[in-house]
């Protein structure tokens, strides 16, 4: 009986399962989790410049699985050939341990390139960043089809100017570490709309891959899920569905052999690479042949890390570092310490010669994991040198060096500790510390008790007896300024709490203010600091060693008042402005100037009471449909308690016209057809199915940890640091790829001094610092809940809502109030004070509701009193009804009216929304076609979509739903008004040849006596210097000038090389130029030339102005512009080893121009476009000042023009010209800085990556300035510098310069240079050409900066 009991009970329980799987969507594999056995295995895969350059062996990487490290493929396309890379795929990669880097490429998508590629570990980040996608200026969409998990690390895609739908992918689903950080900028902005796609996709024809929320980033579609060990998904082993599932990747360890996903490896084997199984015959093979064995820590490896050595067959043993090997042949020698990543480097190092650790910046919770980094200092042992820790701000204790035994083996060896601010403690005494021999010198660590420091010295020097110890070391205000050094404790109280403020209450002993006398005259003057912050923990130390939820501080001065039988007295401090109901630690500590008491508290917690919540962030709504609007926010910033409800109110708004005026509104129609799209009201969401709007940072912090939620407001006050962030990683992103020897380096200004006399501080400052806190301290009073709108009203306890039935094309207003519990509480206790409106308008219905209805045209009456003579037309009146439910409010109506051929007359007239008929004068017997088009709000924000097919001459009757359209043929006139009306237009015809005859004979007449006769004069307009160009002795006949070759040209003339026959009969080559229009620009050039006598500024030969086109014939440059002459001197792809500019060519080029600009000022002579392009290279190599106002033509994309204004050179203008429009020799220098630096750079365009409009915006304002190139010469980049001085009085002279750059001249400058000629330097004159029209296009004011061109 018993066993059939146990049956039946069986089969139940069967059922049941069957019957709960049946009732589940989803399908889960729980079976044991495979990835796939002895997959191809690699370590970093670098696609650069250089590995082009050497030979990349594509075939031999194309077959990796698995990437061990990193990716980098950024070839550099502007360098090289970009066909050179077509061939490189990695089809077979699914997982990437390290990061991805894709930048300075030329693809259009990765979808060839990365088709598997399913997941990135982002175990090694580069710069706190997993996925780098940068700078790739033809890609158009991203095309990372399967990738659906990122592990760790936050993201960027920023300058990729074609690329799109990158913002409509939910990053969220794909980031497994949700405080992570989305930044996209500088991406193409207006088609993150997915054409195929419901909603999110990586192309326009591929989809992102969603995941069920049970397993997100671990799935094979939307219903079914991997297995649990799977991450990154996974696949079946062929293309049935009824074969196994194979894991992309497993979440721990994978056994090489086999594939099975376990937890850890077994102990027969070593781990490698952090995530695979293998044994010891593997390990020597499946590196894509290479492998070695680390005994010591039971690894396999690529390679042989720093500090071990190779040894017989494929085994790596530990190096013992020592001065005798040097250090491991160099590896652990000298060791720089600049980021967190570098402490790596010393994982195997028992012995360095240096050490240096500074400049470590905090890090959030989001940071690396500090425990795990620092197990790299347990192989250190001594120091033989130099250990100095200088301003890193991540030790609070030296305890990390657990084994340190020695610092120094000689009396010149020093251990240096300085501006350190979270540093607390040496090395605990229950700790072995380590004996140190030479000097000691331990300053300016803002937190570290003298206590510490003598106890750390006395323990030394019973152990080396000649310590040499600095005077600061021991000095009590050196170090531990702002900690509490001593080991007495106040008492704290704290009372009258309420939800904004708290008092704290200070028991403080009489003895530790007077002095040995006991009289209140010998008071020590002490100052009383009551520290508190928000806590969630309950479990704060007195100083944080992160900066993250800082302490606050209030400051009192101690007034003596003692109580008459007790020895200590009391002191409160308020505290003000706090959040409700939010638990707070709170402790006081004094200190004095003349000693270090440092007497604190225990830490205190207590709670605020609650009050009502601060108003929501961050209200957002979008229209879905012509029913529904979705609104979304963010909590509020204080929610002053725990947000239950939040309650919205809503109601419809009336329409109303923008002006009532009829012809203001018409001009609309005009702006409607040239602007493009414009769509209202987007939404951002970071999990929604639609598309948002750019933004240039997205955050998905989307949980409820308060940690989480306190790093995305950080976040949110520091968008704007996303600017410099960008550009610091694209200048380190360049080394990176380009290997270059000067990585970027920020270190921060440091202070000499410390405050000393905190007396004296206190008492200026406390009472400023506590006026701070004092305003908005009093409790505010309840008020009434009266929202602005009250019509409808829901509550949702989400942050989104959608709200439908509305009305079609209506505009509502919303506004949401954050609430706590009302079911407990009065709305005017539970919800925020104020409520945060927004109005939103519901898309548009059917085109048609704005058809006009009963149009009638209204023939003229037959009738003989009425038709004269002098008719030849017939009035039409055309009259409508206005539509019965339009979509929106009606501006204006638009009629068109015009015959019904390609050719005829149209008319177009504009009548206001109150106007419902118009008379026409037509033509009799014509045929018309009538279009009346209601422009309603929906149709001016192009709702409907037809803007091009209203715009267009296309005809077409199938757009009865767009607006109303007919044809129609009017009357006929008598006939014998028909026979008049035809000889009156063969009267008229006549008239009219006759007319266009004189008019010819006329313009012929004045074309001979302007041009063709010898005339000696011919006029110039542009510059007011030269209203009339008159021959002089500078003119030559046109037959001495002989034109051989075109070496230039441009939109509006050419230069040509040839020869001009001389007086005496010889022949000398030159250079003529000639424009075909504007003439007059090339005779006030030559005008210009003609003052000019010095070897380093263009000569003029002469000019032919009784021609047309008039020619300029000036000295030959047979190499051209200095611009293409740095072109050509760059290393080419063909020819790498083709020669380049030395340091010695750069310095003889600056100063031939610099000599040049020197005779210029001394002429008082402005150039106003000074740059590589205007300056010529003869066949001497010699530089020379030219080309005096007519490359514009050439190098058009130098010059920017604004709106319809001149061209200007703008990257190459001084802050003052593009502020003021102001031009003197002192801007020129600025030029000329820009100049060295195209130099410098071999002609790279200056602020590369940066729009016109933000170098006005950064320039003019000294916000930008060019960073030093690379390989720069220090005279050249001195000289930069002293060009770009913000303030022009503070500018280098030209003659300045000449005389730095005069060291390094050749003889050809010292025999014909203009600086050799003169005995003193000349005082600089400033001139002002503040009449010049180009100058007026320069004041570009500040509320035009925004403007879109």
């Amino acid at each position: 009986m018993n066993d059939f009991t146990l049956y039946i009970i069986s089969i139940i329980l069967c059922l049941y399962i069957l019957l709960t799987c049946a009732d589940n969507n989803e399908t889960t594999v729980d079976s044991i989790a495979i990835a796939k056995p002895h997959a191809k295995v690699c370590g970093d895969i670098r696609v650069t410049l250089f590995e082009l350059r050497r030979g990349f062996d594509a075939h031999a990487l194309s077959s990796c699985e698995i990437s061990l490290g990193s990716v980098t493929y950024a070839p550099m396309h502007s360098l090289i050939n970009a066909n050179t890379t077509i061939s490189i795929r990695f089809p077979y990669l699914r997982e990437v341990y390290g990061y991805m880097l894709l930048g300075y490429s030329s693809m259009r998508s990765f979808s060839s390139m990365f088709p598997r590629l399913s997941i990135i570990h982002g175990r090694d980040l580069y710069h706190g960043y997993s996925l780098i996608v940068m700078d790739n200026f033809l890609l158009d969409n991203l095309g990372l089809t399967s990738l659906i998990n990122i592990r760790r690390g936050n993201i960027i895609i920023a300058r990729n100017a074609q690329l799109c739908y990158a913002e409509s992918l939910r990053w969220n689903d794909i980031m497994e570490t949700k405080k992570n950080q989305v930044i996209a900028r500088q991406n193409r902005d207006n088609c993150a709309f997915c054409p195929t796609c419901p909603s999110a996709c990586w192309s326009p024809t591929q989809c992102q891959q969603r995941c069920s929320p049970n397993c997100p980033g671990n799935c094979l579609s939307e219903t079914v899920c991997c297995p649990e060990q799977c991450v990154g998904g996974c696949h079946y082993t062929n293309t049935t569905s009824t074969s196994n599932l194979i894991c992309n990747a497993c979440r721990n360890m994978r056994i090489y052999s086999t594939g099975i996903c376990v937890q850890k490896c077994p102990e027969n084997m070593l781990k490698a690479g952090g995530s695979l199984c293998v044994t010891r015959q593997e390990c020597t093979s499946f590196f894509l042949g290479t492998g070695y064995i680390l005994e010591e820590i039971n690894e396999c490896v690529l390679s042989c890390p720093s500090g071990f050595n190779r040894v017989t067959g494929s085994r790596c043993t530990r190096c013992t570092s020592s001065p005798e090997n040097n250090y491991c042949n160099g590896a652990c020698r000298e060791k720089h310490i600049r980021s967190i990543g570098d402490f790596q480097s010393l994982k195997y190092c028992s012995r360095v010669h240096t050490l240096n650790i500074y400049n470590i910046e905090t890090v959030g919770s989001s940071g690396n994991n500090f425990l795990e980094t620092f197990t790299a200092f347990n192989s250190l042992e001594q120091i033989d040198h130099e250990f100095t820790i200088h301003n890193v701000k991540i030790f609070s204790t030296l305890s990390i060096f657990s084994q340190l035994r020695r610092i120094g083996i000689t009396s010149n060896a020093s251990m240096t500790i300085e501006e350190n601010e979270f540093l607390t403690e040496l090395w605990p005494s229950t700790q072995q510390r380590p004996i140190i021999q030479g000097s000691l010198n331990i300053v300016r660590n803002a937190r570290l008790c003298l206590k510490h420091i003598i106890n750390f010295i006395n323990y030394t020097t019973t152990r080396e007896k000649e310590l040499q110890v600095t005077r600061d070391t021991r000095n009590e205000y050196a170090n531990g300024y702002l900690a509490s050094c001593e080991s007495s404790f106040l008492k704290i109280t704290i009372d009258k709490i309420r939800s904004l403020t708290a008092r704290v209450s200070v028991a403080i002993p009489k003895e530790l203010f007077l002095r040995s006398s006991g009289t209140a005259e010998h008071l020590r003057r002490p100052f009383l600091s009551v520290y508190y912050k928000t806590t969630r923990t309950k479990n704060e130390t007195h100083f944080e060693a992160t900066n993250s939820r800082k302490w606050s501080r209030v400051v009192e001065k101690v007034h003596y008042n003692p109580s008459p039988h007790g020895a200590s007295f009391t002191m409160s401090a308020q505290l003000t402005t706090l959040s409700g109901d939010e638990w707070y630690a709170v402790y006081a500590s004094i200190t004095s100037n003349l000693n270090t008491i440092g007497l604190f508290s225990p830490i205190a917690y207590f709670r605020t009471l609650q009050r009502q919540p601060e108003p929501i962030l961050n209200l957002r709504g979008e229209s879905l449909s012509h029913s529904t609007i979705e609104l979304v926010w963010q909590p509020p910033s204080k929610p002053n308690g725990l947000i239950k409800t939040y309650l919205i109110y809503y109601a419809p708004m009336e329409d109303r016209l923008p002006i009532n005026n009829s012809n203001f509104l018409c001009l609309m129609k005009d702006r409607w057809r040239s602007e493009e799209t414009v769509q209202l009201n987007h939404l951002n969401l970071t999990q929604s199915s639609r598309c948002g709007r750019p933004k240039s940072r997205i955050s998905h912090a989307n949980t409820n940890n308060d940690d989480e939620t306190d790093d995305e407001n950080e976040q949110n006050t520091n968008i704007d640091q996303v600017v410099t962030d960008l550009s610091i990683l694209e200048y380190q992103l360049i080394n990176s790829v380009s290997q270059r020897k000067d990585p970027l380096f920020i270190r921060p200004e440091l202070k000499d001094t410390i405050i000393n006399d905190l007396d004296h501080y206190f008492e200026d400052k406390s009472s400023a610092f506590n006026d701070n806190y004092k305003s908005d301290s009093q409790e505010q009073p309840v008020v009434e809940h009266k929202p602005h709108i009250d019509q409808y009203n829901q509550s949702v306890s989400d942050t989104k809502i959608i709200i439908d039935n509305l009305k079609e094309a209506q505009m509502y207003m919303f506004q949401v109030y954050a609430c706590h519990d009302i079911s407990k509480q009065a709305l005017s206790e539970a919800c925020s004070l104020n409520g945060i409106i927004l109005a939103v308008r519901t898309k548009p219905g059917d085109p048609s509701r704005d058809l006009v209805r009963n149009v009638q045209l209204i023939a003229p009456i037959e009738d003989s009193d009425l038709i004269t003579t002098n008719t030849k037309s017939l009035t039409y009146q055309i009259s409508w009804l206005e539509p019965l439910q339009p979509n929106g409010l009606v501006y204006f109506y638009i009629i068109y009216i015009g015959q019904n051929s390609n050719n005829g007359p149209k008319e177009e007239r504009c009548v206001g929304h109150d106007i419902n008929s118009v008379n026409v004068t037509l033509s009799p017997r014509t045929t018309y076609r009538l279009k009346i088009i209601t422009y309603t709000i929906a149709r001016l924000n192009n709702e409907y979509g037809d803007r091009e097919h209203i715009n267009g001459e296309q005809h077409s009757l199938n757009s009865t739903d767009l607006y109303f359209e007919v044809i129609f043929t009017t009357k006929d006139l008598a006939s014998n008004e028909l026979a008049r009306q035809n000889r009156l237009l063969v009267f008229i015809l006549m008239i009219g040849l006759t007319s266009l005859l004189l008019l010819f004979l006329i313009g012929a007449l004045l074309y001979y006596y302007k041009y063709g006769r010898s005339d000696t004069k011919a006029s110039i307009s542009k510059n007011p210097n030269y209203e009339l160009y008159t021959p002089d002795r500078w003119e030559i006949d046109k037959d001495s000038v002989t034109l051989d070759k075109l070496i230039g040209h441009g939109h509006f003339g050419q230069v040509y090389q040839g020869v001009l026959k001389l007086q005496d009969g010889t022949l000398k080559a030159c250079a003529i130029k000639l424009r075909t229009t504007h003439p007059t620009d090339l005779l006030q050039e030559a005008s210009i030339m003609k003052q000019f006598r010095c070897y380093h500024v263009i000569q003029l030969y002469g000019i032919c102005s009784r021609i047309r086109p008039p020619y300029v014939v000036m000295e030959l440059m047979v190499n051209g512009d200095l611009k293409n002459y740095l072109y050509r001197h760059r290393p080419s792809e063909l020819n790498p080893n083709s020669p380049t500019l030395s340091e010695s060519a750069m310095i003889q080029l600056a100063l031939d121009v610099a000599d040049g600009m020197y005779y210029l000022s001394d002429q008082k002579f402005v150039h106003r476009d000074l740059a590589a392009r205007n300056c010529l290279v003869n066949v001497n190599h010699t530089c020379k000042v030219g080309d005096f106002g007519l490359t514009r033509d050439i190098y058009e994309t130098d010059y920017y023009r604004r709106g319809g204004r001149s061209f200007l050179p703008i990257r190459w203008m001084a802050p003052e010209s593009l502020r003021d429009g102001r031009f003197d020799t002192i801007s020129d220098v600025w030029s000329f800085g820009v100049l060295l630096w195209e130099i410098a750079t071999l002609a790279e365009q200056p602020y590369q990556g940066y729009g016109n409009e933000e170098v006005v915006h950064y320039v003019r304002y000294g916000n930008i300035t060019l960073e030093r190139p690379p390989n720069c010469p220090e005279i050249l980049h001195k000289l930069m510098r002293a060009c770009w001085t913000f303030a022009p009085g503070d500018r280098i002279s030209f003659r300045s310069i000449v005389d730095e750059l005069v060291p390094f001249e050749n003889e050809d400058f010292h025999l014909n240079a203009y600086y050799h000629t003169q005995s003193n330097p000349s005082s600089a004159t400033v001139l002002l050409d503040s009449n010049n029209n180009d100058e007026k296009d320069l004041l570009l004011a500040d509320d035009n900066d925004s403007e879109q061109h």
